[in-house]
């Protein structure tokens, strides 16, 4: 999942993770039928031809109960 600046560059808005616990889930939030295997945050900041625009981005892990 990824969220993006779409009109405000890096001059006015940027997005940054918390240094302690940067991405709570929910312990009571299931998907039916799988298991979240893990979660990994990163940035994804990119260069446009109109400016810099912030992102941040998680990549979840997940696994299907069989």
């Amino acid at each position: 999942m990824k969220i993006e600046s779409l009109s405000y560059t890096t001059k006015d808005l940027v997005f940054d993770w918390e240094q302690s616990d940067p991405l709570v889930v929910e312990e009571h939030i299931e998907l039916p039928q799988h298991d979240l295997i893990n979660k990994d945050i990163d940035y994804c900041t990119t260069d446009y031809s109109s400016g810099t625009f912030a992102c941040v981005q998680v990549v979840f892990t997940i696994k299907r109960r069989i």
